[in-house]
């Protein structure tokens, strides 16, 4: 299994690659289990003055139960989602995503959101699929985030109907790119278009499922395997000066929306190449959530099996 790094200190060891996350469309057809009454909270108001650290970010995550890979995206607004994968395939709660909104003061972010199960057609055994859970989180960091030698330590409060949890995580940015490119680059939907394949788990078989998207950031794909068919739009967060999208995406019956991010990677501190990751979940007021992290290649990139990120 291929490996990626990210700047920070001794603490952090490499990260294991995310090979692409499983899609829980269970969710959206009666799903299995009791259903949550807990909904994606609405964003807060954004701080009046972005600032600090905000990015593509990667790391690892201790919930206690397992030790968690962890890729995620914080906007300049303090939007954040963090998609949690533990590798162990007998792990019945292996792809969690946590959907919420933080302030962001300098080099810390504090806030609050909702960690939801996700793949939960082929593991119904997920607990947070039966019963996602109301989550606090704080997060500081140490280091210079306009240099990317930056590591943040944090902690996530989880209160789930067994009690209360509390996950311990350490971020830093990914790909040993300063804010992991998102913010070094403004949004360039014509940049995005084109053809690509899905690492979607629930969605896909070896690599059958193409995702198109357009220059005005219009996205379709149809799985021959799964027979399932979605169509949604990226366009640009806020004033697009940074390369954050906002998606919307309908799968079947199921309204998904959320975050996304394009990166052309740097030959020089990675191996791989273009990617497109969406972080995406049920809005408010849908019951029960469900949560999608979508991970997306070029499909000619010349190397059609590989998930070397």
């Amino acid at each position: 299994m291929h490996t990626k790094d990210f700047r920070g200190g001794a603490a952090l060891r490499n990260l294991l690659a995310y090979l692409g996350a499983a899609f829980s469309l269970a969710a959206c057809h009666g799903g299995t289990g009791s259903q949550s009454q807990l909904t994606t909270p609405q964003p807060s108001p954004p701080p009046s003055t972005p600032s600090g650290w905000q990015g593509h970010v990667a790391g690892v995550m201790d919930t206690g139960a397992g030790i968690y890979d962890v890729e995620g995206l914080l906007t300049a607004d303090g939007l954040l989602r963090l998609g949690l994968s533990n590798s162990d395939p007998t792990d019945p709660a292996g792809t969690l995503q946590f959907v919420g909104h933080v302030e962001v003061m300098g080099t810390s972010a504090h806030g609050s959101g909702i960690v939801i199960g996700e793949g939960c057609s082929v593991s119904p055994q997920n607990p947070f699929c039966a019963a996602s859970a109301e989550a606090a989180i704080g997060i500081s960091g140490n280091g210079n985030p306009e240099s990317g030698v930056f590591e943040a330590h944090g902690e996530i409060d989880v209160s789930t109907s067994a009690g209360q949890q509390r996950w311990l995580a350490v971020l830093g940015y990914s790909g040993n790119i300063v804010h992991g490119a998102t913010y070094s680059k403004a949004a360039d939907l014509k940049s995005v278009e084109g053809e690509y394949t899905a690492g979607l788990a629930d969605l896909q078989r070896d690599g059958d499922t193409v995702v198109s998207v357009d220059g005005a950031g219009r996205l379709f794909f149809q799985s021959p395997s799964s027979g399932c068919v979605g169509n949604g739009v990226l366009a640009a967060h806020l004033d697009g000066s940074s390369d954050v999208y906002d998606v919307t995406l309908t799968v079947e019956s199921c309204e998904f929306e959320g975050l996304a991010t394009h990166e052309t990677r740097d030959p020089a501190h990675s191996s791989s190449g273009d990617r497109l990751i969406m972080w995406l979940s049920t809005p408010a007021g849908a019951t029960p959530p469900a949560a999608l992290t979508m991970w997306i290649k070029p499909t000619n990139d010349g190397c059609p099996g590989c998930w070397d990120y």
